[in-house]
């Protein structure tokens, strides 16, 4: 498509549309599910912890078990980080076709060390492996233009999925990121979620002004 903005709202329907077909929306949530667990992991390593192991399921969850490090903020980490990747992905789409590239570079590093240090079990080591083959396939064989329009789809599906998420932690069961924090600060685990369901609606917008300011 000439009009990235046009571009944009048509993948986030895709993307939407997709939530209905298994075979394509479980690869695309393990995605976000790595995104959101190597957030905590990065985290728990910047604020002087350490990381113990990443394990992702085939049904889209997963978990990053860490020690030391601040937290709170490693916890908070998970959701905002998948909106930031996704963000940050979707502004590289945009960027020259070296960029693009040495971002797949980066994100190929990144999936490499999570397999060798942090993979623990068959089931992360394989779904590691698939999401390093699809980088290695997308780094290798996509021309810019295909780079960048599955990049930018990649990016939205990222996001939409961190906007998503966070409501499966309304089931009064106490458990996950948003009753961790609650345990923590005290402040009740729906605050938590509105914070990660906003910044997740703030994320997909920025991306949108982001397109639109760059292209008027």
């Amino acid at each position: 498509m000439k009009h990235p903005k046009i571009q944009f709202i048509v993948f986030v329907f895709i993307a939407l549309a997709l939530e209905f077909v298994p075979i394509v929306r479980i690869p695309l949530k393990w995605f976000e599910t790595y995104f959101h667990e190597i957030s905590h992991g990065l985290v728990a390593l910047a604020t002087g912890g350490q990381v113990l192991s990443i394990s992702l399921n085939p049904n889209g969850s997963g978990l990053c078990i860490s020690q030391g490090g601040m937290p709170i903020l490693i916890t908070l980490a998970g959701y905002l980080g998948a909106v930031f990747w996704g963000w940050l992905i979707i502004g590289i789409a945009q960027k020259k076709a070296k960029i693009a590239r040495l971002f797949s570079l980066l994100t190929l590093a990144l999936f490499s060390v999570s397999l060798i240090l942090w993979a623990r079990d068959i089931l992360t080591i394989l779904i590691l492996v698939f999401l390093l083959a699809l980088n290695l396939l997308m780094f290798r064989k996509l021309d810019h233009n295909w780079l960048k329009a599955v990049l930018m789809f990649i990016g939205i599906s990222v996001i939409l999925n961190a906007i998503k998420s966070p409501w499966y932690l309304i089931d009064g069961q106490a458990r996950g990121d948003g009753a961790s924090l609650a345990n923590l600060t005290y402040i009740p685990e729906l605050i938590w979620i509105i914070i990660w369901l906003a910044a997740g609606l703030y994320g997909l917008y920025s991306s949108w002004r982001g397109i639109y300011a760059s292209r008027n």
